[in-house]
């Protein structure tokens, strides 16, 4: 199918032009908005591996307590 020419107004090309610029304006504030929340997401990914290992320590340290009075008992 051959492409013919696509005539329209003037005033309705603006508005076209206008309404895209909004749309790219918005698209660009989306990216910013989801590269902050990828950024906190990670933020929040390291803080929970660090308490995460914090808590193994913790852990094995008790252990190592119960273990250490188990054996003064027998």
């Amino acid at each position: 199918m051959a492409e013919k020419p696509l005539f329209i107004k003037l005033e309705g090309y603006n508005e076209l032009t206008d309404m895209l610029n909004i749309v790219k304006v918005k698209i660009a504030e989306a990216k910013e908005s989801i590269a902050r929340i990828d950024q906190l997401r990670q933020e929040e990914e390291a803080e929970l591996d660090l308490w995460s290992n914090e808590l193994e320590e913790v852990e094995k340290k008790m252990s190592a307590i119960d273990s250490d009075l188990m054996a003064a008992r027998e």
